[in-house]
C-alpha cells in the first residue's frame, strides 16, 4: 500500500528494521494507521465540521435550486420582468462577447 506522506513510510521502515518476532509485530502498521485516523478524528476544530456540513449542504440542495430555476422560468416564460432591461444591459457590457 502506498502513502504519499513520506513521514509514514519512513517510519514504517524503521519498524520493520526493529521487529521483535513478537506477537506485537503482527498488524503493526494496520494498528498505527488506525491510530492516526482516530487521531485526526478527533483534532476535527469546528471549521473543519462547518465545511463539510457546508459542502454537504451545498450538494444536497443543487436540485432543489435547480427544479426552483426551471418551474420560475416555465412559469414566466424565460423572459424578463419589466424595467429589467437596462440592469441587464448595463451588466452585459462587463462580459467579453457581445449580446445581440
Amino acid at each position: 500500500m502506498k502513502h504519499p506522506d513520506n513521514a509514514y513510510e519512513e517510519l514504517i521502515a524503521l519498524a520493520r528494521e526493529h521487529r521483535t518476532g513478537s506477537d506485537a509485530d503482527f498488524g503493526f502498521e494496520t494498528r498505527l494507521l488506525a491510530r492516526i485516523r482516530q487521531a485526526r478524528a478527533e483534532s476535527e476544530g469546528v471549521v473543519d465540521l462547518f465545511g463539510r456540513w457546508l459542502w454537504g449542504t451545498a450538494w444536497g440542495l443543487t436540485p432543489v435550486l435547480t427544479v426552483t430555476l426551471l418551474a420560475v422560468g416555465l412559469l414566466h416564460g424565460f423572459s424578463l420582468p419589466a424595467g429589467a432591461e437596462s440592469v441587464v444591459t448595463q451588466l452585459s457590457d462587463w462580459l467579453p462577447v457581445t449580446l445581440p
